[in-house]
């Protein structure tokens, strides 16, 4: 069952203030090997590659996806741009 993600609920840290974790869904990626080859910014690249990464992680049901990384291009490894993170379900802690 697919859920859409709040992108505020797309961050680098490992947990989401104000919730808990209860359920891990696996490790979700984007990926674009030829992003700067064919003269794709690295806005337009970043945005491909985050698109990718949430619509997986929906597609497991996550309506959160915490400690984000971006790997980037040394210059001699010109256009491999990637994203990962763990796609979670969050709820709201009851205060």
């Amino acid at each position: 069952m697919a859920t859409q993600i709040d992108p505020n609920f797309v961050i680098t840290a490992d947990s989401v203030e104000g919730y808990k974790i209860v359920k891990y869904l696996g490790t979700v990626t984007g990926y674009d090997r030829k992003a700067m080859t064919i003269g794709k910014t690295y806005f337009e690249s970043f945005s491909k590659n985050q698109s990718v990464m949430i619509q997986m992680a929906e597609e497991r049901g996550a309506n959160a996806i915490v400690g984000v990384r971006v790997i980037l291009p040394d210059i001699l490894d010109v256009g491999k741009i990637a994203f990962y993170g763990t796609a979670v379900i969050i709820e709201p802690i009851n205060k």
